[in-house]
């Protein structure tokens, strides 16, 4: 019986990191198809939507480095797509425009040479 337990442990332990993954995969893939709407920051890369580029990430989470900032997220916000709502359409100086957030758009005024920001009326559509 003692030569069936260890086998046995072993492999519910096991299942259990699977099933963990798989989860983790799960939420992984329904953000990814979150961000492809059209209503949603084209940036495939996550934002402290309050400080803007100031994410760090370890493993499954996510954390914002402004000082005092207490946002904090279950997954990898950093290397994953921007799920924030559009704010502006930003144009680079080729005329590649798209949909960002606010503090995406923040960010691409202050360091893309030539960019042109276009923030939108969000109240136009809601009245």
């Amino acid at each position: 019986m003692q030569r069936l337990a260890q086998p046995m442990n072993k492999a519910t332990h096991d299942l259990a990191d699977y099933i963990g993954e798989i989860a983790r995969t799960a939420e992984y893939l329904t953000r990814v198809r979150v961000s492809r709407d059209p209503h949603l920051c084209d940036v495939p890369w996550g934002i402290c939507p309050d400080h803007g580029v100031t994410l760090r990430s370890l493993e499954d989470r996510a954390w914002c480095t402004a000082t005092g900032c207490g946002n904090t997220w279950t997954y990898d916000r950093l290397h994953t797509p921007c799920t924030e709502p559009a704010a502006a359409i930003a144009t680079d100086r080729d005329g590649v425009t798209g949909s960002l957030c606010s503090a995406h758009a923040s960010d691409a005024a202050q360091r893309l040479d030539g960019c042109s920001i276009e923030y939108l009326d969000h109240r136009a559509t809601n009245s």
